[in-house]
């Protein structure tokens, strides 16, 4: 691999740091490459590197009797590290502020507890779809739907579930996701989808969590190290190890640097020496994934928040919701009917200009609940009433009826007893 493609690949930038530390002579274009790798997660990666080699690398020093290294260049590669890692952090947490403040700024008329990503753009669009749909004259715009939102609850979740799927999206498509970030991006265009990956990727993708760690420890054991490929989509599956590679790798140095420790000074050869840098060597290149894993997914959580207050979502989120409370005011016109009222009765008591109308959806569906709660409770007695005056009624029969049969049994009886009229006829 030529020194530009380092650019990329934390371990082997990592290794250009090492030997810039240890005052090896580099190239002119390994200094470009290290120039040019000065920021983003693979360069805080490939410091992380730096900082593990340089430490097994001074303690294979001691161990074979040779001068030790100097504490000042362990510290400064040290805080090289940290100074990089805090430079990163916070450029992402500026992003990410920047990117709330943008979302926050494009409507906040339909509340950002309720959805935080639905602005008052959205909710234009929610109303209009709904209103074109057929359904104005239930509910005419959109705080109409949030409210018939939260008070249809699951039956609204399990429309809006057949709705996605109608769409061939996924269910979560209109939420920002806890995990799993690249393919929701992947789900909304904005990064290629796994499937369509190289296949050298979708090798490492398809594997089993136990067979990725197997394999990444293999990869580092080699010489070149190389790992897992280094692509967003391999980041989050790498850090969902937890750490699983470094921790295997770095027992396996301790035991040979152990073993080791056990020969006498006079008989530890460069033998041992090697042995001694492959073992940091591949601690260092686990530590480096770890920590890019952890930066790029940390990259990919908020490039999803940023995807999920964007327009085209908020759009999508429109539409779908729109779609969801056609079709509830289709099967339940009654809840329709609940909730237009509930609104229209409390327009008329609150401040049209509010910044925020989430505790407003919330309440009026709390009323609308309420109010259908007690329609129900009346329909129930009104059917217990029923279902009394028809048990009422059926006892009432049944009393009629037995009383004519004891009437009929006793004409019949009078008629066969004897000295009644036949006997005296006979």
């Amino acid at each position: 691999m030529g020194e530009d493609q380092s650019l990329g690949d934390p371990i082997r930038l990592g290794r250009l740091l090492h030997r810039r530390a240890l005052g090896e002579p580099l190239t002119a274009e390994q200094q470009e490459t290290l120039r040019r790798g000065s920021a983003g997660a693979v360069a805080v990666a490939a410091r992380r590197y730096a900082v593990v080699e340089f430490e097994g690398y001074a303690v294979a020093r001691l161990l074979l009797g040779e001068r030790p290294v100097s504490t000042l260049l362990r510290d400064r590669l040290a805080d090289d590290h940290r100074a990089a890692e805090q430079r990163f952090r916070s450029e992402l947490s500026s992003g990410a502020a920047l990117t709330a403040a943008s979302g926050a700024a494009s409507g906040v008329a339909f509340g950002a507890a309720s959805d935080p990503a639905f602005g008052a753009a959205s909710g234009v669009a929610l109303g209009a779809a709904f209103g074109a749909a057929g359904g104005a004259a239930d509910v005419p715009d959109a705080f109409e739907v949030f409210v018939m939102r939260h008070a249809a609850g699951k039956r609204f979740d399990d429309v809006l579930r057949d709705v996605l799927r109608a769409r061939a999206l996924r269910r979560d498509a209109l939420d920002r996701p806890a995990r799993d970030h690249y393919a929701w991006l992947a789900a909304h265009r904005q990064v290629t989808p796994a499937g369509q990956l190289p296949e050298h990727l979708r090798a490492w993708l398809e594997l089993s969590p136990v067979a990725f760690v197997e394999r990444a420890l293999a990869d580092l054991g080699r010489t070149p190290r190389t790992g897992p490929p280094i692509h967003d989509a391999v980041a989050e599956r790498w850090a969902a190890t937890n750490g699983a590679v470094t921790k295997r790798l770095h027992a396996a140095r301790d035991a040979t640097t152990a073993q080791i420790r056990t020969i006498p000074q006079a008989r530890r050869t460069v033998k041992h020496s090697v042995k001694l840098t492959a073992a940091a060597r591949a601690c260092a290149g686990a530590a480096a994934l770890d920590e890019w894993a952890t930066l790029v997914t940390e990259e990919l959580r908020v490039r999803a928040a940023e995807v999920h207050r964007s327009p085209a979502v908020r759009r999508l989120r429109a539409d779908c919701f729109a779609a969801v409370a056609t079709e509830l005011a289709r099967t339940d016109p009654d809840l329709a009917a609940a909730v237009t009222q509930a609104c229209a009765d409390h327009r008329q008591h609150c401040d049209p200009h509010a910044p925020t109308r989430t505790g407003c959806i919330r309440e009026v569906a709390s009323t609308v609940r309420a109010a259908r709660a007690r329609a129900a409770a009346s329909t129930v007695r009104a059917a217990h009433a029923a279902a009394s005056t028809v048990r009422a009624a059926r006892e009432a029969a049944s009393t009629v009826r037995a009383a004519r049969a004891d009437v009929d049994a006793d004409q019949a009886g009078r008629g066969r007893r004897p000295g009644g009229a036949q006997g005296e006829r006979a």
